[in-house]
């Protein structure tokens, strides 16, 4: 649910959304939106997130067997809405010339006498952290639907690509509930077997890992206006306009089943207002916002004497003091900063975070200007962060997690 506070004086007009039937994304060495981490058997307690090649790997060092695993993760796709569906998605992972701890490249191609070195890519289903995690400390993974990488035909520079039906459930798991990326490793982690391809630390950028994604999803955006002769009065329009139902649902109660809704707000009261939208394709979404309007300034008049004669002043208007509040930087690796101004000190302030299904992770007194958080600790997705002043939200947006 997305949720915005809306402090309005003057006419204006905001766009909220835009509607567009299916959506194509691209992620990788177009926007550098990937993290992967290799993981040394050998070494279980080290972290190998500088390396340049992802490394499916089963031999032996020193005479001591080990294996690699490599993990995968594309944040971007953090940032396409959890109601999305996903209609295509396609893998690219780039073959390089040379490599780091495999300086025998793919073990199998003609001519070479090692055994098949088929490769897989599972979902990962817990958390990891790039900078930190190990071969000990590495997530669960689900491998029972399991992407196929098929033995290598050449020794360096084999690139392989993959669009199926199950790279597509892959991503719509990621996308709906927890993106936690891919785990690459051998089908047979036995030796002497070897796959290589080009991390996102290599300094080709163009070898980059790359995942293309096609999808569409249910829009509820809309568009709204203040008349500028009465401002207390709102117009607002639905960005999608072929779905099959709408709903204007104003602090709990139905006011309308158009696709188009005017409405009349009273000074100093605090309403959420919210379209329901079944769209063209039966997919079910809502978009909400807050509005808030301050209480009319009442001309007040002060009555003097001088010289023995009335005078009437029309004293200089209130100030309405409206709260600068910026967050950043967003999207946020965990940590980011609320920029507290233009607010009473002695006014009581706290900041209350949920997560994506509604429940406050955090709640905490905030002062003014810089205020630090921490969710590092936390899932990756989409946060509502709230601003509290006195006993009023007067801001409320998505936080969006992708370390």
């Amino acid at each position: 649910m997305k949720k915005a506070v809306v402090l309005l004086l003057l006419f204006y007009i905001v766009s909220v959304n835009s509607f567009s039937q299916v959506h194509y994304v691209s992620f990788g060495h177009i926007n550098g939106s990937v993290k992967d981490v290799s993981l040394f058997q050998l070494n279980p307690n080290n972290n190998y997130s500088s390396e340049q090649e992802l490394n499916l790997l089963a031999w032996t060092w020193q005479g001591n067997f080990g294996v690699v695993r490599s993990l995968l993760q594309f944040t971007g796709l953090n940032t396409i809405p959890d109601n999305a569906i996903i209609l295509s998605a396609t893998l690219y992972l780039y073959g390089v010339n040379s490599a780091g701890i495999i300086p025998q490249g793919n073990s199998y191609y003609n001519g070479s006498n090692f055994p098949t070195n088929q490769g897989i890519i599972g979902r990962v289903t817990e958390y990891w952290n790039e900078n930190t995690v190990t071969w000990a400390t590495q997530p669960l993974f689900d491998t029972s639907n399991a992407l196929i990488i098929p033995s290598s035909t050449l020794q360096w520079n084999e690139d392989y690509s993959v669009s199926s039906p199950e790279l597509v459930s892959m991503v719509q798991e990621m996308v709906s509930n927890n993106n936690f990326g891919f785990i690459l490793m051998l089908k047979t982690e036995a030796k002497y077997r070897s796959r290589v391809f080009a991390s996102s630390k290599h300094e080709n950028e163009k070898l980059w890992p790359v995942l293309q994604v096609s999808y569409k999803y249910c829009d509820a955006s809309f568009d709204y206006c203040i008349n500028s002769s009465e401002p207390n009065l709102y117009s607002f329009e639905a960005v999608n306009t072929n779905a099959l139902n709408y709903s204007w649902i104003l602090n709990g109660s139905l006011v309308s089943t158009d696709p188009d809704y005017q409405d009349y707000f009273e000074s100093g009261d605090t309403n959420v207002l919210c379209l329901n939208v079944l769209d063209s394709d039966s997919l079910f979404c809502e978009e909400c916002i807050t509005i808030f309007i301050p209480e009319e300034i009442e001309e007040k008049s002060i009555y003097t004497f001088r010289n023995g004669k009335e005078e009437i002043k029309i004293p200089k208007a209130d100030a309405i003091v409206i709260p600068i509040i910026k967050m950043s930087p967003n999207p946020t690796n965990g940590l980011f900063t609320l920029n507290v101004s233009n607010v009473d000190a002695d006014t009581l302030k706290k900041c209350v975070i949920k997560n994506p299904n509604g429940e406050v992770i955090m709640e905490k007194s905030i002062v003014l200007n810089n205020n630090t958080f921490d969710l590092t600790n936390y899932n990756n997705g989409i946060y509502l962060v709230e601003v509290i002043i006195g006993n009023e939200i007067v801001f409320s947006d998505k936080l969006i997690k992708i370390n």
